[in-house]
């Protein structure tokens, strides 16, 4: 194996991983790299343009990203696209797709309807499993699940609900006082789950809660059919 194409693959890694930005300091120590191996790997990403630098914090670029989606795009992106964008609509809400990346969550795809009246979080943002129900959906089939229920210590708890079958998580103002939000998983033909969807709403005393399960629902089982999904 190529050591210094393993290292910046890591470094790639770490640096996406950190929303603000990290220095070459936390790179060498988290990856226990000297900065004297650490200089070249860092000046052909910055040649590559694959990551940039500001102020001597270093951040993922737009390049990586590009990468990313041509990989979505090429396995079940634009599908999943598609009918996100639908269920914005259709439930005038904020909806999301989003993939476990390195013991966290990462967002994916945002559809926000223009009625939508609630601000959350941004395509690209990562987060812990334990701020949202989508993360909350995503840990259900986590590495982490298997390790310890320790992880549930004094973190927010949702409702873990079940429909033919079919596991979502219920974040009835749990997360913040004002918010209704439902999450469910996304399987392929393998029976693996490959990310999670999910809806955000304002909280109001008439909201159609049983509209948003059901379609939430009916959009999880169309979106894991067509990746070849059979239960």
């Amino acid at each position: 194996m190529n050591r210094t194409l393993q290292r910046a693959f890591n470094i790639l890694k770490f640096i996406s991983s950190k929303k603000n930005g990290c220095t070459k300091k936390d790179i060498s120590l988290f990856l226990n790299i000297p900065i004297s191996s650490l200089n070249d790997i860092l000046k052909t990403l910055l040649f590559l343009e694959l990551i940039e630098i500001q102020n001597n914090y270093f951040f993922i670029s737009i390049e990586s990203y590009n990468i990313g989606i041509h990989y979505l795009k090429k396995n079940y992106y634009d599908f999943i696209a598609e009918k996100l964008e639908k269920l914005s609509t259709l439930l005038e809400s904020t909806v999301f797709f989003a993939k476990e990346n390195n013991d966290a969550i990462v967002y994916l795809l945002k559809f926000e309807s223009s009625k939508s009246k609630i601000v959350t979080q941004s395509a690209g943002e990562r987060e812990d499993f334990f701020s949202s129900a989508i993360g909350r959906s995503l840990y259900e089939f986590s590495s982490l699940k298997e390790k310890s229920d320790i992880f549930f210590k004094n973190k927010i708890q949702f409702k873990v609900c079940n429909r033919d079958g079919i596991n979502f998580i219920i974040d009835e103002k749990n997360s913040k006082d004002y918010i209704f939000s439902v999450a469910t998983s996304i399987f392929n033909e393998r029976k693996e789950v490959i990310g999670a969807i999910s809806t955000s709403h304002l909280y109001v005393d008439d909201l159609n809660k049983e509209k948003i399960i059901e379609n939430l629902i009916l959009t999880s089982k169309e979106i894991s059919n067509n990746i070849g999904y059979i239960k």
